[in-house]
């Protein structure tokens, strides 16, 4: 795992001359767009502004302690969103060859082991996507959440292998969507609606017609993704028992990015906030032991975050351990009366259950805290 440290996230329009970068960013085709530790010029912002770059991580005193662990390697986070644009970036019908088929499962292959080898670290995501490239990242980062909740239910690494497949590919079908549709800013009409909703058939077609076909398992988690344990998802309206469970995972797993992530028409939610609708939603979105399994390995609150507490104590999250996901590490940097500490303290939540995180500061409520 890679641990980077001063991590502060900030979005695109509060970028100033002078800051320094922390963490890289890449395109989908693998191309780094900037690296760490270079300082922010009115050309540079310009140029990122120009690839539509939403935020970045910038490096930041006060987040000193702040370490963001990823759970994948960058080079094989950037090997595998390569793969994944270049094949769903065909001019043509994108089915997938043999030689696709070995290629997408030698990264899955290193996505395993990597992920089995981290498992004691708690996903954190890190990437920073351009907007155009939202899918293909998308792909990837449901492929690393759909393994890292089988890894912890001890699936055995041939189904892994299946998972990660189908996860991977899971959005193919999207392909088949008319683009205009897919990234349209405002709402949906019925008959677009309806359009977007037939991309599992299409992904699952797609996989089962190409030569050799996917594996039938993998294929069907695209058909799949999107049917809820209520029966209100689509394309068949299947309910409970009839989603299988692979299914129900990159289903969570989808769910949870597409919401957090930062798309042409809206900023990503919090990742607390959908962390708790999926919470509140077992045996009724997911089936429940699922959904804990996901939970027990994702952080609602990300690294870097900054919080305010029940005690209204003002605190950045430094990290999260495994199975306690709601009770960080926290550095404290005010007081309950909103006076900054000249010397931050340390805390474990985990052992100050009176403690609860009660906000999550968005980007523009913390440059208005001026805490810098």
């Amino acid at each position: 795992a890679t641990g980077v440290f001063c991590l502060r996230k900030i979005y695109f329009n509060f970028v100033k001359p002078g800051m320094t970068v922390g963490y890289p960013v890449y395109n989908s085709r693998g191309e780094l767009l900037i690296n760490g530790g270079i300082v922010l010029t009115r050309r540079v912002i310009e140029k990122l502004s120009q690839h539509g770059v939403p935020a970045l991580y910038i490096e930041d005193d006060l987040f000193k302690d702040v370490e963001i662990k990823d759970v994948l390697d960058l080079r094989t986070r950037v090997e595998a969103v390569n793969l994944v644009r270049s094949v769903f970036s065909r001019n043509y019908a994108p089915k997938i060859s043999s030689d696709d088929t070995d290629s997408f499962k030698g990264v899955v292959s290193k996505m395993m082991r990597q992920l089995l080898k981290n498992r004691a670290i708690m996903v954190d995501l890190v990437d920073i996507r351009c907007l155009d490239d939202y899918l293909f990242s998308h792909c990837v980062n449901v492929c690393v959440l759909s393994l890292v909740t089988a890894i912890h239910l001890g699936y055995d690494e041939t189904t892994l292998s299946i998972l990660g497949m189908g996860a991977i590919l899971h959005d193919m079908g999207k392909t088949m969507i008319p683009k205009d549709i897919l990234d349209k800013p405002g709402k949906l009409t019925d008959e677009e609606y309806e359009i977007v909703k037939m991309h599992p058939l299409h992904g699952y077609e797609l996989l089962r017609n190409s030569k050799p076909p996917v594996n039938n398992l993998s294929a069907l988690l695209s058909l799949q993704h999107h049917e809820r344990f209520n029966g209100e998802g689509y394309p068949a309206g299947l309910s409970k028992e009839e989603i299988h469970n692979l299914s129900q995972i990159v289903g969570m797993a989808d769910m949870f990015d597409a919401m957090t992530s930062d798309r042409v028409y809206r900023r990503g939610y919090l990742p607390g906030e959908v962390w708790e609708m999926l919470a509140a939603g077992g045996d009724y979105i997911f089936k429940y032991e699922l959904i804990q399994a996901f939970l027990y390995n994702v952080a609602p609150y990300s690294s870097g975050s900054v919080v305010r507490l029940g005690s209204n104590e003002i605190g950045i999250v430094i990290e999260t351990r495994k199975g306690l996901p709601l009770h960080p590490r926290l550095k404290i940097i005010s007081d309950s009366n909103g006076i900054f500490l000249k010397k931050p303290i340390f805390i474990e939540l985990w052992e100050r259950p009176e403690l609860s995180i009660k906000k999550v500061f968005s980007c523009e409520e913390v440059d208005e805290l001026k805490l810098l």
